[in-house]
Formats: structure tokens, sequence, C-alpha cells
């Protein structure tokens, strides 16, 4: 007996593409074009190993991890259901043990995408007239990286400490056009640490001194020992990437949509930070 799906509207789409897909692939995002960059990546991924024609967007985390609770020791066919790692990954707060369940050991899809080579290859295609080692310069994504890093690793620490003790607080929904001034993908140190200033009121009018002071100390560390902290715990989505589009608009005049530029970014990226999610199939 078939058991009863929980989003069955969209999960009962991958029984038409059985003929397709050598595995089912379940993800929280429905925004327009993921299917499409996603069923790249893992296209890329499993070549070889499954043929992947299409994936499932089911419409959120929860609705990701229930799907896959509702089907566990009934599996008849590889399955996958992916989930962001959000804020739960510096949070440590992981999701329970079930088959099939893959959990992105960074912060949502978009992380995977940033990648300096990726990124260089999409601009040197754009370019009529600048050479590779020219564009690459003026991107020079490593002083990017550390010009920005501080800033973006101090607010995602008050981030976190929002996420685990006061989740009332607005955080990673905040535009991030609010925290620049310039066309150049850099943060506005000053309207950053304004940023961080307000929230870490917010926490201690709500939470109290010591409790706040204990959580930053914690967290503070644990930036401190994960190597990359910026790439893999901070948002790709809201953050990261849309700092890098804008960097890469200032270097080169592109009309491409920023989707059509993830798509392509999708195709070229590093996915060895998916390795683990072999591991994760089920059926």
């Amino acid at each position: 007996m078939i058991p009863e799906r929980s989003s069955a509207g969209n999960s009962a789409k991958s029984v038409l593409f059985e003929e397709f897909n050598d595995i089912d692939i379940y993800i929280e995002d429905t925004a327009h074009g993921y299917v499409k960059l996603f069923t790249g990546i893992f296209s890329r991924f499993f070549d070889g190993e499954y043929r992947v024609s299409n994936v499932f967007p089911l419409g959120g985390r929860d609705a990701v991890i229930n799907e896959c609770r509702l089907w566990q020791g009934k599996f008849s066919r590889p399955s996958l259901y992916v989930i962001d790692g959000d804020m739960y990954l510096i949070t440590e707060r992981g999701e329970e043990e079930l088959d099939g369940l893959f959990v992105l050991p960074m912060y949502c899809i978009e992380n995977l995408l940033i990648d300096e080579s990726a990124f260089l290859e999409i601009l040197n295609e754009e370019e009529a007239v600048k050479l590779k080692e020219q564009l690459a310069s003026e991107f020079d994504f490593s002083s990017w990286l550390e010009q920005n890093g501080r800033l973006l690793t101090d607010l995602f620490i008050e981030y976190a400490i929002c996420f685990d003790i006061c989740p009332t607080v607005k955080t990673v929904s905040y535009p991030i056009s609010s925290l620049v001034s310039s066309n150049k993908g850099n943060l506005d140190e000053t309207k950053v640490d304004q940023r961080i200033t307000d929230l870490r009121n917010q926490i201690i009018e709500n939470c109290g001194e010591d409790l706040y002071q204990s959580k930053r100390e914690y967290y503070q560390g644990r930036s401190q020992e994960v190597a990359d902290f910026v790439l893999r715990y901070v948002s790709g989505k809201d953050y990261l990437m849309p700092l890098l589009l804008t960097r890469s608009r200032s270097i080169v005049k592109t009309k491409v949509p920023n989707l059509n530029l993830k798509l392509r970014l999708a195709m070229k990226c590093d996915l060895e930070p998916l390795l683990e999610c072999k591991e994760r199939i089920a059926g």
C-alpha cells in the first residue's frame, strides 16, 4: 500500500518522472528557476551514477523533513531529501537521523555557487575586451573576502545569538542593501556596526546581559573553530551572492539576470562539498 503523503500534490510528481530519473530528489525551494538550478547541480554530481532530469520542491524545511519521515522504511527507489543548513548549522541544532535526509553542509545552495573560479569563468564569458587575468585582478576574491569577512562574521554571530535565544528579532531578512554604500559589493563598516549594536540592544533588552555575553562568547569561539566560516555559515542567498553579483556587475557590464548567472554558476562550481549526500541516499 502506498503511504499517504503530506505534500501529495508536489511529491507525487516524482512518479511521473520515474522513467527519466534514477533517483528522486526533494528540495525546499519553490522559487522561480530553482528546480532547474538544483537539477543542474545534482545531474552534474550524480553523472554516471544516477540520471537526474528533475527535482521536486516541497515548499519548506518542515515539509521536506516530514515527507522524509513519512517514508522511513518504505522507499522503493533511491531517494534524497535535501534541506538547507540555515542558522541550524552554527547553532548546532542537528536534525533527527532519517534515512534519505541530507542537510547541506552550508547555509544554503547559493553558498555552493560561490566559487571563485566559476565566477571568473562567467566574467570572462561576459567581457569582450578585458583579459581573464585583468578580470581576476579586479574581482580579487581573496581581498574581497578579507575586507568583508570580519564584518560578516561579527554580524552572523549576532544573528546566531538571536536565533538561539531571541528568535523574534529580525535577522537574515534584513536587506543587504541597507548595509552597503557603493556598487563594489563591499559592506559599509559603519552601517554594519550600527546593525550589530541595534541587535545587541534588542537581545539584551529581551534576554538580559549575562545570557547575551555567555552566548556571544560561545559563538565567537565557534566562528574561530570552523574553517571557511563566512563561506559556509553566512547566508549565500541573502548576503554573499548579492554582494558578489554586485561586485561582478561593477567589473563587467552584463545585462544577464541574476537568476541566469546563478544557473550558469551551478554548471561550473565545485561540487565536492556535496560528497556526503551519497551516504544519505535512502532506498
